[in-house]
């Protein structure tokens, strides 16, 4: 899968207004988590209203885990 298509899949994840945590989407597309943050500055740098929460993950996997949640802005 090409960036523009991972980019292109994020955005219909994205769209049914629900938030999704970087980690979920890496494992989603069997990418890095850093590779998300790549994909969604792109989206963004490309006109995509979407942005980022900060949360704490406090499930049993990951304990008190800063983690960032995104979805897109229909203001």
């Amino acid at each position: 899968m090409t960036r523009i298509e991972r980019g292109f899949a994020i955005l219909l994840l994205l769209s049914d207004g629900r938030l999704v945590t970087a980690p979920d989407l890496a494992a989603r597309f069997e990418v890095s988590v850093r590779t998300i943050y790549r994909d969604m500055e792109m989206l963004s740098a490309s006109g995509v209203p979407v942005y980022a929460e900060r949360g704490v993950d406090r499930s049993e996997e990951h304990t008190s885990e800063l983690q960032s949640r995104f979805g897109i802005s229909y203001a």
